[in-house]
Order: C-alpha cells, then sequence, then structure tokens
C-alpha cells in the first residue's frame, strides 16, 4: 500500500565542546558543530544540506550573568532554485546576540538582549535582516 503525504528521512550529527576559561568557572567557552541531510519522499522538493555552527563565551558571578552568542547556518537545496532559474537555492544565515542578566533573588531577575539576524540567499523573499531587542522582568510564583 502506498503512503499517502509528505515524509522525512533525515540524518543528524552535532558535536559540542564546553570548557571554562578561568579556575574560578566564571567565564566559559561553548562551541557547536553539526550538520543535517533532510529528504523527503515525494520528489525531493524539501531536500537540503544543513551546516551549522555556534560558539558562546559566558561571564557569570553572583547576581551577573552576560553572554555572547554567534552562530552561522548553511543551507544548500538539491531541487529548489534561487531567482535565477539555473542556480539551485543555497542560504547562509548569521545570528549574533549579546543577552545580560541581573538577578535579584532566586526567584525574580531582570533580563535585557540584543540579537542581529542576518539572511543571506540567492531567493530574493529569503534575504533579510533583522535587529531584536528585548527587556524582561522573571519572576517564578
Amino acid at each position: 500500500m502506498a503512503e499517502d503525504g509528505l515524509t522525512f528521512d533525515r540524518l543528524e550529527w552535532e558535536a559540542r565542546a564546553r570548557f571554562y576559561l578561568d579556575t574560578a568557572q566564571h567565564w566559559r567557552l561553548s562551541n557547536r558543530v553539526g550538520y543535517r541531510r533532510n529528504r523527503d519522499t515525494t520528489g525531493g522538493f524539501f531536500d537540503y544540506d544543513r551546516w551549522r555552527w555556534r560558539g558562546e563565551i559566558r561571564y557569570e558571578r553572583e547576581m551577573v550573568t552576560l553572554n555572547a552568542t554567534l552562530s552561522y547556518s548553511r543551507y544548500d537545496y538539491s531541487e529548489q532554485r534561487g531567482d535565477s532559474t539555473r542556480e539551485l537555492r543555497a542560504k547562509g544565515w548569521w545570528r549574533g546576540g549579546l543577552q545580560f542578566r541581573w538577578t535579584l533573588s532566586e526567584k525574580a531577575s531582570w533580563l535585557l538582549t540584543y540579537e542581529h539576524e542576518f539572511s543571506d540567499s540567492n531567493l530574493r523573499v529569503d534575504s533579510y535582516r533583522g535587529n531584536h531587542i528585548s527587556l524582561s522582568y522573571d519572576r517564578e510564583f
């Protein structure tokens, strides 16, 4: 009996490394690298290969946590075309961010976040830049 609908076969792996930069363990550095092979079962329109990397440096002390992150993902599509009908669709995606957390108590903190996103693709509708700033108050009840 034939299957109806769209399904995917995925192969994915990821490697992570995390270590402290000082003996007091206030500074932490972490990196991740990964790969995904995505294949659909109905003709390949959604087939792609994705490579990604993410790096983070973090400083943590009694009441303060600072984070800086940078990540990159690269998508290469097997069947989809870019705006030029000869080129296969490709996308590079960057994201960077800064985060500051001020802990007031065990159950309350302020969080200030800034993120910048940049997508570069040979498909115009998939290319953009964006910024996001947020301030939040976290309270556990």
